[in-house]
């Protein structure tokens, strides 16, 4: 399996029992990804130098095709009625099925990334979906108002209302990181020849 970009050598696709990839990306920056893009016949670079893709049109999903493991864990922490149950065989049996569909593709791989949202209406409820089992002893953040990200929200603190738990969520500098990192270097690896 061919490999580019920076990544931990501590994790790979193999980790996640991808082992038939054609390749896989880490953690490229934009003109990489845009090169990768064109290269793929993914669409073109329009007048101004931004990418443009033709994706068709597309309706809304149904709210009801989010899917949650339903285990001890999250039994009874997870709002079902909007949250459809999968049990661990079915989650198996999905995650067989996207093995078998990645072999032979290339994988884009963004390593640990923080997000934050604001809500500007009452009453907003915002729901992931994710692709592995929920582990609360993993979550984490950081500061909405850490100076070192100066994210430029649109409201002034006074206007804005966090949980408790935001409240004590330390800055960018003091932020012990769920992902696990073995000290060494993030690694180049080899340049993917796009021709």
């Amino acid at each position: 399996m061919q490999e580019t970009g920076l990544r931990n050598s501590a994790h790979g696709a193999d980790k996640f029992g991808l082992m038939e990839l054609a390749a896989v990306h880490w953690n490229l920056g934009d003109a990489r990804l845009y090169e990768h893009a064109i290269a793929n016949h993914e669409g073109s670079i329009v007048q101004g130098g931004a990418f443009c893709a033709e994706t068709g049109v597309h309706t809304g999903r149904s709210p009801k095709d989010k899917f949650v493991v339903c285990d001890e864990t999250t039994e009874k922490t997870v709002w079902w009625e909007k949250n459809g149950k999968l049990s661990p065989a079915q989650f198996d049996l999905l995650h067989k099925d996207f093995l078998a569909h990645a072999n032979g593709k290339q994988l884009f791989v963004p390593t640990g990334f923080a997000h934050g949202f604001l809500t500007l209406a009452d009453g907003v409820s915002v729901l992931y979906k994710v692709s592995d089992y929920y582990a609360p002893s993993d979550e984490g953040g950081i500061r909405w108002d850490d100076p070192n990200i100066a994210f430029p929200w649109p409201l002034q603190r006074a206007d804005i209302i966090l949980s408790e738990r935001d409240e004590r969520l330390p800055f960018l500098a003091d932020f012990d990181s769920p992902f696990p990192y073995d000290g060494n270097p993030l690694a180049e690896l080899p340049v993917f020849n796009l021709s």
